[in-house]
């Protein structure tokens, strides 16, 4: 009895209910097939020596489940069991020695309506300051796909939505970056909306004004402290 074996039945078994929560999940935040039960890491073999000869002993299989962020963390567990059963027993050795499933972490979700209010404060501050409505590198109302405290905000009553500069595929990536002009938007945003969701009733022209009057004159500043520090010579 090959583990590995054994292993890839678990997989092809969710993966057939990955398949199906594809057709049938649907959020209007997220693109089609999201939700996802992702195998990250596999590990298998014999016990002692990592030699292919050898029968594989054991196997584990570490995976990410992204569920739809209205469901109940518990059902989506009993779902992946009662699948993981009904799999495992068309295969005698399996029926007989079920895997054990481990669940160490759960981050959990939140939910902001397109209709709440904050939404909106936010995407009408990121079209004034960059002017004509474009957006930062891709920046658009869609869902989260990662994680962050935002879950412990709106847990606690408060009105909640994610915006930052740059795009989370460069997130914990080797040299991560964000461009300077996506950092300067995002500043203004925040303090055209904090404006607006403070009480203004409107933030105009003339706060950005003043954001980018006030960035010109850091932005000064640091080349200043840039060329004295480096002996470039610093301009008078």
């Amino acid at each position: 009895m090959s583990a590995i074996e054994k292993g890839l039945i678990v997989v092809e078994t969710l993966q057939r209910l990955e398949d199906e929560w594809g057709r049938s999940k649907r959020h209007p935040l997220f693109k089609p097939g999201h939700f996802t039960i992702h195998p990250g890491v596999i590990q298998g073999g014999p016990s002692g020596v990592a030699v292919p000869f050898i029968i594989s002993q054991y196997c584990t299989i570490e995976y990410a489940c992204w569920f739809h962020p209205d469901e109940d963390v518990d059902a989506v567990k009993e779902e992946l069991g009662a699948e993981l059963e009904r799999g495992c027993a068309i295969d005698p050795w399996l029926r007989a020695n079920p895997p054990s499933i481990e669940w160490k972490l759960h981050w959990p979700s939140f939910s902001t309506s397109m209709e709440d209010p904050i939404v909106g404060v936010v995407e009408d501050a990121h079209k004034l300051v960059t002017g004509d409505g474009s957006s930062v590198k891709g920046s658009h109302v869609a869902g989260f796909c990662a994680v962050c405290d935002a879950t412990f905000l709106s847990k606690a009553g408060m009105s909640t939505v994610v915006y930052g500069p740059g795009s989370v595929l460069q997130a914990h990536t080797v040299d991560e970056w964000v461009d300077k002009e996506d950092v300067v938007t995002a500043v203004k945003t925040y303090a055209v909306a904090a404006l607006t969701w403070c009480g203004r009733k409107e933030a105009d022209r003339s706060v950005v004004s003043q954001l980018e009057s006030r960035r010109r004159s850091l932005a000064s500043a640091v080349d200043w402290a840039a060329r004295a520090w480096t002996g470039k010579g610093v301009p008078s």
